[in-house]
C-alpha cells in the first residue's frame, strides 16, 4: 500500500513538472531563455555578431549530433597533428574547434590583405584535408581576427603557477622550474 502511494505521488509530481515546463515554454517572457543545444545556428550567430568575425564557409547543419561533433573534433585533431596551420597558409595564426565547427584565427597583420579568394583557398585546403583524413566534407569553418594580445593583461609568472596547477582536477605532474617574471615584455617572450 505504501509503495502504491509513493508511485502515485511520484507520477503526480512528474506530471506537475511537465505542466509547469510546458507553461513556461508557452510564456513569451521565457522564450529568450530557451536555447536549443542541438542547433548550431544559435552558437554560430554568436560568432557572426562578434566584431572580430571575418567570414564563414562550409555547411552549418540544422542539428548537431554526437557523430557530427566527433567528426569536427577529429578533423581539428588531424589538422593539428598532420597539417599545422602555417603549412595551410602563412596568415593562419591558429585553428581551434568548438565541437560544432572549426575556428580559424587569421593573423592581425593580414588585415587589409585578406580577401574572398584567399579565404576560399584556405577553406579549400582545410576542407580537402578533412575529407581525405576524416571523410567529412563541407566542414563548417568560421574565420576570425584574433584578440589583440597587447590588450590582454598577463599574470605575473612564478613558482606559484605550479601550485595553482596542482589544485586542478586534471593535474598529473609538474617538472622543471618556473622563473619569476613580472615585466610585460618578458611575459610575452615567455609565452611565445
Amino acid at each position: 500500500m505504501i509503495i502504491g502511494i509513493m508511485l502515485v505521488g511520484f507520477a503526480w509530481g512528474e506530471s506537475l513538472d511537465t505542466v509547469n515546463n510546458d507553461n513556461e515554454l508557452d510564456d513569451p517572457e521565457h522564450t529568450d531563455k530557451i536555447i536549443d543545444p542541438n542547433n548550431s545556428n544559435s552558437h554560430f550567430e554568436e560568432y557572426k555578431s562578434d566584431p572580430l568575425f571575418i567570414d564563414s564557409r562550409g555547411n552549418f547543419p540544422e542539428t548537431i549530433d554526437r557523430e557530427w561533433k566527433n567528426s569536427v573534433n577529429d578533423c581539428w585533431l588531424s589538422l593539428s597533428i598532420n597539417q599545422p596551420a602555417y603549412t595551410i597558409d602563412s596568415s593562419i595564426r591558429s585553428i581551434a574547434a568548438n565541437s560544432e565547427f572549426l575556428i580559424v584565427d587569421i593573423s592581425y597583420d593580414q588585415h587589409g590583405k585578406m580577401n574572398e579568394s584567399r579565404i576560399d583557398e584556405i577553406y579549400r585546403k582545410i576542407d580537402d584535408h578533412c575529407e581525405r583524413e576524416e571523410g567529412i566534407s563541407d566542414i563548417s569553418v568560421v574565420f576570425m581576427w584574433p584578440m589583440e594580445e597587447e590588450s590582454i593583461p598577463l599574470p605575473d609568472y612564478g613558482p606559484e603557477i605550479f601550485e595553482e596547477a596542482k589544485s586542478s582536477s586534471s593535474f598529473i605532474a609538474a617538472y622543471g622550474t618556473m622563473p619569476v617574471i613580472t615585466q610585460e615584455s618578458e611575459k610575452r617572450r615567455w609565452i611565445d
